[in-house]
């Protein structure tokens, strides 16, 4: 173990920052719950690349606009520019649970 160096300090400066959502990002949204058909209507499902029994459904991203909102068909328009993921998070949890109990 020659050269080894265990006195450094490093800068917190180093590490980057939390990514925030800027316009023109696209956001994966899955909820999901202990059953998966109360949740179905909110989690959207691209048709024409979904296919039974294959094992391959391309789920629908939003995409976020120049205002910083996505639009969720059963949510409603969303505000998220700015925001890191886990306040997104809490957002739509609140959200959801206007409709479902468990959901997450």
């Amino acid at each position: 173990m020659n050269n080894v160096v265990t006195d450094r300090n490093y800068e917190k400066d180093n590490f980057p920052d939390i990514y925030r959502i800027r316009p023109n990002d696209q956001l994966f949204i899955q909820v999901i719950s202990d059953d998966p058909l109360n949740v179905a209507f909110l989690n959207l499902i691209s048709p024409e690349r979904s296919s039974i029994g294959g094992g391959n459904i391309e789920l629908v991203t939003y995409l976020v606009d120049e205002d910083g909102k996505i639009s969720y068909p059963q949510l409603g328009e969303i505000k998220v520019g700015e925001l890191n993921v886990s306040e997104i998070r809490d957002i739509l949890q609140t959200k959801v649970d206007n409709y479902l109990e468990n959901a997450s």
